[in-house]
């Protein structure tokens, strides 16, 4: 237990905590870009379009966000831009989205992946990602 302790403050622990994070925000994420995916014709004439793009637009962007977006954070590449265009998009269906303005209930799942994916663009991805060896390359 002494042992396993020490590990989780080291860098490896703290490299091992971003791998999670993002494989678990990105998951998270994912089934609900499938979904829509899934329903595009059906969706594309009702979707909200709280940014007047229009509904079909607005829904190609998120779902290219929730599936795209998703997959470069769990891979971990191009960590940050992906999580700076995830993050605003869970801004927009936190606040935004719902005709009615801000509600408690539907706004926490997107605000608490908002807050993850703004975690991510502060820290990167961590050593356990594909961005890492084009950081090290980009350094020489």
């Amino acid at each position: 237990m002494n042992t396993l302790l020490r590990w989780l403050f080291t860098r490896r622990g703290k490299n091992a905590g971003l791998l999670l994070l993002r494989l678990f925000a990105g998951g998270t994420l994912l089934p609900h870009g499938l979904q829509k995916l899934d329903n595009f014709d059906t969706l594309k004439t009702t979707f909200a379009n709280p940014l007047g793009l229009g509904s079909e637009l607005s829904l190609v962007l998120i779902t290219s966000v929730e599936i795209g977006g998703s997959i470069l954070i769990m891979l971990g590449l191009l960590t940050r831009p992906a999580a700076f265009a995830a993050a605003f998009g869970m801004f927009v269906a936190a606040f935004l989205s719902n005709p009615a303005g801000y509600d408690k209930d539907s706004s926490q799942l997107p605000l608490l992946l908002m807050g993850i994916f703004l975690a991510l663009i502060i820290t990167g991805a961590g050593s356990y990602s594909l961005d890492e060896p084009i950081r090290r390359k980009l350094s020489r």
